[in-house]
Formats: structure tokens, sequence, C-alpha cells
């Protein structure tokens, strides 16, 4: 399987990139280099699993959970990262099974594969939802902090200038009201 990962991760980003639209930004190396960076992990701790189940998840989990805290960050759900996940997933099953005929792997070996490919990817899917739900907690806060401060200068004594109202408006995610109550 290793000798084959390279080509597989650039099958993999190629569908990802095809599939995923917001993922397919030209002119923007960032999105490609943190979709290929995570392809990679992937299928390099997919393939340690398969030769040592008990291998560490911990780099694959931390890459996820900031993949997943990147959606929360661009104010995104986690909608386009698991679409990514599937399609990687159904990438890698066909790769998987071009692998089974060509070695002649028996359907107990097969399943076995499936049963861990599809697991894994439910684990990744897992993590990255970890990832969003702190980091949308950590913006909820960070917004919640602002509108207290924001209703703090509407209600207290003297004028605040409107370009300090709505800097901070806008950053706590709330339209400055004409009145507050």
């Amino acid at each position: 399987m290793r000798p084959a990962l390279p080509g597989l991760a650039d099958g993999i980003v190629r569908e990802v990139l095809r599939a995923v639209p917001v993922y397919a930004r030209p002119g923007d190396g960032a999105y490609g280099r943190v979709t290929r960076h995570g392809v990679e992990c992937a299928v390099e701790l997919f393939v340690d699993l398969v030769e040592d189940p008990q291998a560490s998840r911990e780099r694959l989990f931390e890459t996820c959970r900031r993949l997943g805290a990147g959606e929360a960050r661009a104010g995104r759900s986690l909608d386009d990262l698991q679409a990514a996940y599937r399609v990687g997933t159904r990438v890698g099953w066909r790769w998987i099974m071009r692998l089974g005929r060509r070695h002649r792997l028996s359907s107990a070996i097969m399943a076995q594969l499936a049963e861990m490919l599809f697991g894994y990817a439910d684990e990744l899917a897992r993590m990255s939802s970890r990832g969003h739900r702190e980091a949308r907690a950590e913006i909820e806060g960070t917004r919640a902090g602002l509108r207290r401060r924001l209703l703090r200068l509407l209600t207290g004594p003297g004028t605040v200038p409107d370009a300090v109202l709505a800097e901070l408006a806008s950053a706590a995610g709330w339209p400055v009201p004409r009145e507050a109550a």
C-alpha cells in the first residue's frame, strides 16, 4: 500500500477539488496546501492503522480539529468538509478494491478493510466536528463579549462615535440598533 500513497493522495485531492467547489479556489494556494496536507495525513495514517491498529491517531486528529475549526472561523458549516471526507473515502475505497483484485485478497480481508475505512472516515468527521464546536464556542464567546460591550456603550453615559459603534457591531456580528431598551 505505501508505495502507491502519493498517487492515491493526488487522486483524492483532484477529486475533492472537483467535487467540493469551495476548496477549489484558483489563485489561493492556501486551500490547496491545506487540502493536500489533510489528505496526505489521512492516507498515511490509514495505512499505519492497517499495519498496526494501535498506531497513534493524535497527529491526524489534531489536523482534523484544525480543519473543523477553520470551517467555523470561515463562518461555514461542516457540510463542505464532510463532503470532502465522503469523496476521499469513495476514492480510497475504489483504490482498495483495485488493490484487492490485483493481489487477489479474500472477501474476508476486503470486508475488514472496508470496515476499517468507513470507521476511520467516521473518526475523521467526529474530530472535525469537535474542532468546529470548540471554535464556534470561542467565536460565540468573543461575540457575546463584544455585544455586551456594545450594549454598555449604547446605554452608558455620553455619546460614542458612530465609527466605533459600527466597528464593534461588525465584529460582534450584530447590526447597530437604533434604540436599546
